[in-house]
């Protein structure tokens, strides 16, 4: 699945969750908030792969402005997650614990998609 479409389906179930009953509502009470947390997650992602990539006019500098941050060293896929959860998290604190669990989740699955082990080591292995 990809990444991006990975966390735009967490954002919707939290989306979905805060206007449901029996869960912690009132986090995005109305529409004008809510689309406004639907905004803000996806540039979050934007803005993080604007700043890894640095394709022309991805982003506004001001000539003669040092940019900040070396890029290189900075795994494109971990800065997705750690945008998407920070967003998230920002939008709907009462789900943190979820947002967490979905990144555990979507990592298992990309190390499995890369052939790598993904469940912790047994004792005496």
């Amino acid at each position: 699945m990809n990444q991006v479409m990975y966390w735009n389906s967490v954002l919707l179930e939290a989306s979905r969750r805060d206007h449901s009953q029996g869960y912690a509502n009132t986090q995005q009470a109305d529409p004008t908030h809510t689309s406004r947390a639907m905004a803000i997650v996806p540039l979050a992602i934007h803005d993080t792969i604007a700043f890894l990539r640095r394709p022309p006019a991805a982003s506004l500098v001001k000539q003669g402005e040092p940019v900040i941050g070396n890029p290189g060293s900075i795994v494109l896929e971990d800065a997705i997650d750690g945008a998407a959860v920070r967003s998230l998290t920002a939008m709907y604190p009462a789900y943190a614990d979820d947002f967490t669990e979905a990144l555990g989740t979507f990592g298992r699955l990309r190390l499995r998609r890369l052939g790598r082990r993904c469940d912790p080591p047994v004792p005496g292995e």
